[in-house]
């Protein structure tokens, strides 16, 4: 499996945002019995990495996922001044779907022209 750039890392972003507007958010799970997903959920959703009879990501995702996962830590780190690791983040009382919305907007913006042109 390849290490995706950053153009792909803006796509996965889109296609995450896309599939939670769509299916919405959640926290404590990756996908629930509604099929709302959390922020990690919404990327193994909307790409086909996330095994959902076996509730596990597809071992050959797991570089793609990674690479994803540092890029939007790494934007969330920037953004909210804080250590913090993403599902922790999501699942925090004070989260709302909007703020992840807005979180894969930022990233993908960020992947794609390096910063963010609207910030």
């Amino acid at each position: 499996s390849h290490m995706l750039n950053n153009e792909e890392i803006a796509d996965v972003m889109a296609d995450a945002r896309e599939y939670m507007e769509k299916k919405g958010w959640c926290r404590h799970s990756l996908v629930n019995a509604e099929g709302n997903v959390c922020t990690l959920g919404a990327v193994g959703m909307s790409q086909g990495w996330w095994n959902v009879e076996g509730e596990s990501w597809k071992p050959e995702t797991q570089d793609r996922l990674n690479a994803v996962v540092v890029f939007m830590t790494k934007v969330l780190h920037n953004e909210a001044g804080t250590e913090t690791v993403i599902t922790e983040w999501n699942d925090e009382e004070v989260r709302d779907q909007q703020e992840v919305l807005d979180l894969f907007a930022k990233a993908e913006k960020v992947a794609r022209f390096g910063s963010d042109p609207d910030a």
